[in-house]
């Protein structure tokens, strides 16, 4: 299948800036059969506090992250645990189906919801988080027909900065059903059904520059929020 690129020329950066990614014609095209999920429904223990609501350069981080995948694709949805929050983003919410079962049951919750055959996701603790990244995620994901196109940063993989296909749905409900947790649990299949494919890319792969691994970046506690703080600069433009 050929695929228009959806790449950008320039992409946010670490100043913060909320810098979205640029559409063509063709690429919206593609980009329509695309649906964005924020997961923003955990405990956030390790931090203290909610992470989704946590501000950085002036933005909420749930914020940060719609705007992301806002970028690419044409209707977003929040996974927020178990009950409706952030009503004034006007954005639906997808509720777990398995309760306290972490980010499967919310990524589970947004391939059910989803009228598309590919859902892009996002943790809400990537504050850095590119539109460029997803859209180079969605293209590999459309182009070689895959189950999922996960990012793979030098630090490790990144499922929660992923593409995945809603062929997948099936084998994350059993995943929850068997009582896992991992988010990677499902990637084998559902018994008695096919293996999925689901494939890895680091940003040379993506033809992205080597500043892509800081874009995935988590802030999980105090002092990751810290580190983060201090490395911005202290002037510089940031656009919505």
């Amino acid at each position: 299948m050929s695929v228009p690129s959806m790449l950008p020329p320039s992409a946010s950066s670490l100043s913060g800036e909320l810098v979205p990614a640029v559409r063509t014609p063709d690429a919206e095209r593609v980009l329509a059969a695309v649906t964005g999920l924020v997961l923003c429904g955990g405990r956030s223990r390790r931090m203290g506090a909610d992470k989704a609501t946590l501000v950085f350069d002036g933005s909420r981080f749930v914020d940060r992250s719609v705007a992301a995948l806002a970028s690419v694709a044409t209707r977003v949805l929040l996974a927020t645990g178990a009950r409706t929050r952030f009503e004034e983003l006007r954005l639906e919410c997808v509720l777990d189906e398995v309760a306290d079962a972490g980010p499967l049951a919310g990524l589970a919750a947004g391939l059910a919801a989803a009228r598309t055959r590919f859902v892009a996701v996002l943790a809400c603790d990537m504050p850095f988080a590119s539109g460029a990244l997803v859209a180079a995620l969605v293209e590999r994901a459309v182009r070689d027909d895959l189950d999922a196109a996960v990012y793979r940063a030098g630090s490790g993989i990144e499922p929660l900065c992923a593409v995945y296909s809603t062929d997948c749905l099936d084998a994350v409900r059993a995943a929850l059903l068997a009582g896992e947790r991992r988010v990677n649990s499902f990637w084998a299949g559902a018994a008695g059904s096919r293996t999925l494919d689901i494939r890895t890319f680091d940003a040379v792969e993506l033809g992205l520059g080597r500043d892509a691994d800081a874009w995935v970046e988590n802030v999980n506690t105090p002092d990751d929020l810290a580190r983060v703080v201090a490395r911005r600069p202290r002037t510089g433009r940031r656009s919505a």
